[in-house]
C-alpha cells in the first residue's frame, strides 16, 4: 500500500511540474518573440514582469523540494543541455522532425478534407434539405404538405419545385431536356450566379389573393382553362390533353451551359435568345392517371449558368398555375442553422416524405478523412518513436556522465525528489523544445506545399489553394505526445538518478 501512495506521489509530482515547465516554456518563448524591436520597450517591461509574478506564484502554489526552487532547477537544466550543445542539438532536431513529420501528414488532411468539402457545398448549402415522395408512401407532396413543413419551427424557407420534361424547339431542331418550375429566389439561395445576362425574378403581377388559391398554387383570377384532346376515341385508354399556359405568363428561362451544346449555341449570342418549348407533365403531379402536356410557348433566355452535367433549365414555377397541378415533385427546405438539419429531417422523414442534404456527402468525407488521418498519424508516430529513442538515449548517458556530479549535489544537500526533478526537468525540456520547433516546421512546410501547388493551379483558374490546416486540437494533441514522451523518456534516468548514493556516486569512476 505504501508503495502505491509513494509511486502516485511522483506521478502528481511529475504531472505539476510538467505544467509549471510547460509555462516556463511558453513565458520564454514569449519573451523571445516581444523582445523583437519592432514591439515598445514598455510592452517587453510588462511582460517580464507579468511572467515572472506568474512563475513565482506557481513555484509557491506546487510542491517542491526543501533546499532547491524549480527556478533554479529549470536554470541547471538549461545551463546542463547548452554546455553539451551538439548532443542537445542533435536530440532536440530528431525530436523537431518527429513532430513536424505528424503535422504536417495530418495538417495535410485536414486541409485536403476542407478543399473536398468547399467543392462540394458551401457552408449556406449545408442549411437546405431536399424533400420529396417517399418510394411506396401513400403521402403526396401537396400544398398541405407543404404547409405542414413550414410549420416547424427551425425552417426559415420553403420552396416547392415542378419537374416536368420540355420538348424544345431551336434552328430547326427539336430536343428533349429536363425543365424545372421555380421560385426566382430558389436560384438565389442555392447560390447558382450566372456567367451570362442575369436570372429572372417574380413579378408581383402574377401573385392573387388567398381565396384564388387552388391547393395552395397561386392562379390569376381571369385564368382561362383550355383543354384540346389530342385523340377522343373511346378505345385510348390514356388521352393527353394539351393545356395553354395562358397569355400573361412570365416568358424567361435561365439555362445551363450543356443545354447550348446540345441546341448548337454558342455562349457568346445566347441572352435573348427565342426558343419554343412544349411541357409534358409527369403523372405524379396529377391527381389522375392521365398525360398532360401544354402548347408550345415561346421562351426568352435571359440568363446562363454553369450548374449541372445534363441539359436543364429553370422557368417561373407561376407559369405552372394554369394548369392546377395537385402534388409538386419536391421542396428545398433552408433552415436556421446547420445544427438543425438533422432534427428536421427526422421530423419531415416523421410525415411520410424522404429527405436529403448535402450533410449526408460531407459527412461520409469526414469519415473518409478521419480514417486518412489515423494512418497518417501512425506513420508520423514511426518517427516520433525514433526520436524519443533518442531523448531516452541522451539522458541515459548523462546520467552515467555525471554519477559523481550527483553524488556531489546530493552531499550539497540537494534531496532525491529534487534529483528526480532536475533529470525529469532535462527530459521535459528537450521533449518540449523539439515540439515547438516541430509543430513550426510542419506549418512552415505545409504552407510552402500549399504555395508551390498553388503556382501550378493558379494559371488554370483554380486560385489559391491551401492544402495544409492545422486546427488548434492538433496543436493541443502534438503537445500532449511530446509531454508523454518527455515523461516516459525522463522516469527512468530520473528514477536511477534518485536510488544513487552520494558516497557510491563519490566514490564512482
Amino acid at each position: 500500500m505504501e508503495t502505491i501512495k509513494a509511486i502516485l506521489k511522483d506521478v502528481v509530482n511529475s504531472i505539476l511540474y510538467t505544467v509549471f515547465l510547460t509555462i516556463y516554456l511558453i513565458s520564454k518563448l514569449l519573451q523571445l518573440i516581444f523582445g523583437i524591436r519592432i514591439f515598445p520597450p514598455i510592452l517587453k517591461q510588462w511582460l517580464k514582469s507579468a511572467t515572472t509574478y506568474i512563475l513565482n506564484s506557481l513555484n509557491t502554489l506546487f510542491p517542491s523540494g526543501e533546499n532547491v526552487k524549480r527556478l533554479d532547477l529549470v536554470e541547471m537544466s538549461l545551463k546542463t543541455l547548452v554546455f553539451k550543445r551538439v548532443r542537445t542539438i542533435v536530440t532536440v532536431g530528431g525530436m523537431a522532425i518527429g513532430i513536424g513529420v505528424i503535422v504536417l501528414l495530418v495538417s495535410i488532411g485536414y486541409g485536403l478534407q476542407d478543399f473536398v468539402i468547399s467543392q462540394v457545398a458551401t457552408f449556406e448549402a449545408m442549411k437546405h434539405i431536399d424533400v420529396t415522395p417517399q418510394i411506396g408512401q401513400k403521402v403526396s407532396l401537396n400544398s398541405k404538405s407543404l404547409e405542414n413543413i413550414k410549420e416547424i419551427e427551425e425552417i426559415n424557407q420553403v420552396f416547392p419545385i415542378y419537374a416536368v420534361i420540355a420538348q424544345v424547339s431551336y434552328a430547326g431542331s427539336v430536343s428533349t431536356v429536363a425543365a424545372y418550375g421555380i421560385d426566382s429566389e430558389y436560384l438565389v439561395t442555392s447560390e447558382i450566379d450566372p456567367v451570362q445576362g442575369q436570372l429572372f425574378e417574380n413579378r408581383p403581377g402574377l401573385e392573387s389573393n388567398s381565396k384564388n388559391r387552388v391547393l395552395g398554387i397561386e392562379i390569376e383570377e381571369d385564368a382561362v382553362l383550355e383543354t384540346v384532346s389530342i385523340s377522343e376515341e373511346v378505345d385510348e385508354p390514356v388521352a393527353t390533353k394539351v393545356l395553354t399556359l395562358g397569355e400573361n405568363i412570365q416568358n424567361e428561362i435561365v439555362v445551363n451551359t450543356e443545354m447550348l451544346k446540345l441546341l448548337g449555341i454558342g455562349e457568346g449570342n445566347i441572352i435573348d435568345k427565342n426558343i419554343k418549348v412544349i411541357f409534358r407533365i409527369p403523372s405524379e403531379l396529377l391527381s389522375e392517371n392521365e398525360k398532360l402536356e401544354t402548347e408550345t410557348v415561346e421562351y426568352r433566355i435571359v440568363g446562363l449558368i454553369e450548374e449541372g452535367s445534363t441539359p436543364i433549365f429553370y422557368f417561373p414555377i407561376e407559369n405552372l398555375n394554369n394548369l392546377q397541378l395537385q402534388n409538386y415533385s419536391s421542396l428545398r427546405v433552408i433552415v436556421s442553422n446547420v445544427s438543425d438539419v438533422v432534427q428536421i429531417r427526422e421530423k419531415i422523414n416523421a410525415m411520410g416524405f424522404a429527405t436529403g442534404s448535402v450533410v449526408d456527402t460531407v459527412n461520409q468525407i469526414q469519415i473518409l478523412f478521419d480514417n486518412i488521418r489515423v494512418f497518417l498519424t501512425l506513420l508520423g508516430m514511426v518517427a516520433l518513436l525514433v526520436a524519443s529513442l533518442g531523448v531516452f538515449n541522451t539522458l541515459t548517458v548523462s546520467l552515467l556522465e555525471r554519477t559523481k556530479e550527483v553524488g556531489l549535489l546530493k552531499a550539497m544537500g540537494m534531496n532525491s525528489l529534487e534529483i528526480q526533478q532536475l533529470f525529469l526537468t532535462e527530459s521535459l525540456l528537450l521533449a518540449l523544445t523539439g515540439c515547438f520547433l516541430g509543430i513550426g516546421i510542419g506549418i512552415v512546410v505545409g504552407k510552402i506545399l500549399s504555395a508551390l501547388l498553388s503556382l501550378v493551379v493558379l494559371p488554370k483558374g483554380m486560385g489559391w489553394l491551401d492544402i495544409s490546416h492545422v486546427p488548434p486540437s492538433l496543436v493541443l494533441l502534438v503537445i500532449f505526445l511530446s509531454l508523454l514522451v518527455g515523461l516516459a523518456t525522463g522516469i527512468y534516468p530520473a528514477q536511477r538518478a534518485k536510488k544513487i548514493s552520494a558516497l557510491d556516486a563519490l566514490r564512482y569512476e
